[in-house]
């Protein structure tokens, strides 16, 4: 690790947590409270205000199971431009919603996940703080170690560390030779995306995702990436959604929604020809095509 580049963070007002500097804690307090502040007398960076080291010109993407990195532009042009509520019950790691921070105009922005809503947080509130550390095995253990204490650090590292960005339990280690972000690519992302969250003020919540969408309406709009039906998701459980019910809601629904699912019959009975439907890719062998359904 570079601690030159470390101590000329510092010097700007950068805290560094024992994990980032290259140790690792198993003690929940043991890294809460070391924090190293190594300019005291200087304020905190404002993370609502990008370092000019950290302005890129496209958005942030993270890796994820079916994370929509690569289709985020095409689905932020199919949804309505403006209105009250923009929200995604099913966020993963945000790939739509960075883009259409962007591009659309909202009064208010909510990212709704129940197993990546703490990771959206740990950006929002350490995402300045972070420093990547090299992509190792050894790197590895020590942030899956941190992990399961509940390390915002360790859990903001889980794309770059981990296999599809599936996050620590769920992926395996993602060395260099499966490509990914580089330490210096990564880490301007996590400022990008702090960035955003900050700018965009965006409640982040994990809650049942018929909770979350409670009370919308026609000037609301909902993106739904599910996890897909009858596809082994390792981000997600088979009990955390009944692709039914979804259907039944959405039918329903009184707000505008876009729906992302593959080509399946209970999608195409309910909703009709999809809006979209891109050229099929191949997933384990099988091929599959990448829909878009909307009621609007």
């Amino acid at each position: 690790m570079d601690y030159n580049f470390i101590k000329q963070l510092a010097e700007q007002g950068f805290l560094f947590s024992p994990t980032s500097m290259g140790m690792t804690r198993s003690d929940r307090t043991a890294w809460q409270d070391t924090l190293l502040t190594v300019s005291a007398d200087e304020d905190r960076p404002d993370p609502t205000t990008r370092h000019k080291k950290y302005v890129k010109s496209t958005p942030p993407t993270f890796s994820y199971p079916g994370g929509k990195a690569r289709m985020a532009k095409t689905i932020v042009a199919l949804a309505p431009h403006s209105g009250r509520l923009y929200i995604e019950p099913f966020a993963g790691r945000g790939n739509v919603f960075w883009k259409a921070a962007g591009v659309l105009d909202y009064k208010e922005w909510q990212l709704n996940d129940i197993r990546t809503a703490d990771w959206f947080e740990s950006i929002r509130d350490h995402g300045h703080e972070l420093v990547v550390p090299d992509c190792t095995r050894m790197e590895y253990n020590k942030r899956l170690a941190d992990s399961k204490n509940g390390c915002p650090y360790a859990r903001m590292l889980e794309p770059f560390f981990t296999y599809s960005g599936a996050g620590f339990g769920s992926g395996s280690f993602r060395s260099n030779k499966y490509g990914g972000s580089t330490q210096g690519g990564f880490q301007q992302s996590i400022q990008m995306a702090q960035h955003i969250l900050h700018a965009t003020g965006a409640t982040i919540t994990s809650v049942d995702w018929k909770e979350a969408l409670a009370g919308l309406g026609a000037d609301d709009f909902v993106y739904f990436d599910p996890p897909y039906l009858d596809c082994n998701v390792t981000a997600y459980r088979p009990s955390d959604l009944d692709h039914e019910e979804l259907v039944q809601h959405l039918l329903e629904a009184p707000y505008r929604w876009i729906l992302s699912e593959y080509d399946q019959p209970l999608y195409r009975n309910a909703f009709g020809a999809p809006c979209l439907q891109p050229k099929a890719t191949t997933r384990h062998g099988a091929p599959r095509v990448e829909c878009l359904w909307k009621n609007f």
